[in-house]
Parts: structure tokens; sequence; C-alpha cells
């Protein structure tokens, strides 16, 4: 069960961080100001991965 939360949470921050990419490649002025919350959510999502 809890493999599949896993899976579940990494596949959804995969489509999380294309959709950003996405709105960062058309809003190129944005990249440095968006650039810390990207490192927060990967920093967040390995942490709450090895808790869980």
């Amino acid at each position: 069960m809890k493999q599949i939360l896993v899976e579940l949470f990494v596949l959804l921050l995969t489509i999380l961080l294309f959709l950003f990419g996405m709105n960062q490649f058309h809003q190129p002025s944005k990249s440095r100001s968006a650039l810390p919350s990207n490192i927060q959510i990967n920093v967040y999502s390995r942490v709450h991965i090895n808790s869980i």
C-alpha cells in the first residue's frame, strides 16, 4: 500500500514539475524568481518520501 502511495506522489510531483517547467519556458523572465521554489519542492518531496 505504501509503495502505491509513493508512486502516486512521485507521479503527481513529476506532472507538477513538468507543467512548471513548461510555464517557465514560456516566461523566461521569471526563471530566476521561480528557481528557489523549484528547489524547495524537490527537497520537500525527498523528505516526504523518506518519511513514508
